[in-house]
């Protein structure tokens, strides 16, 4: 739903944009966790929780709700546990994503 014939290249762009940003992203919540940053882990978690939505990347959402209700909860050992995850759940998706990007490539 994403694609748009007048512009072959935006999903393309934002899948791109999507795999370079995520790894940064979880590098600040790790740091974040580790700092005792719990607003700033909060808001990194849900914010990779959004954007794996957009892109139907259900395990990835699914583990980041979860280092979120950890860190609602003041557990940011146990959210620091998870981050360990992000990584090859991102990979899978990665995958499939790439997948797409080559159905949606202009050629």
């Amino acid at each position: 739903g994403l694609q748009d014939d007048e512009h072959p290249k935006f999903l393309v762009n934002l899948i791109d944009l999507f795999l370079k940003e995520t790894p940064k992203r979880f590098r600040d919540l790790a740091a974040s966790l580790a700092a005792g940053e719990a607003r700033a882990a909060r808001q990194l978690a849900h914010t990779v929780k959004g954007a794996s939505d957009n892109f139907g990347g259900r395990a990835l959402q699914a583990l980041c709700l979860e280092i979120e209700e950890y860190v609602s909860r003041g557990d940011l050992k146990g959210a620091s546990s998870l981050v360990e995850k992000l990584e090859p759940e991102l990979a899978s998706l990665a995958k499939e994503l790439n997948l797409q990007k080559e159905r949606f490539s202009p050629t």
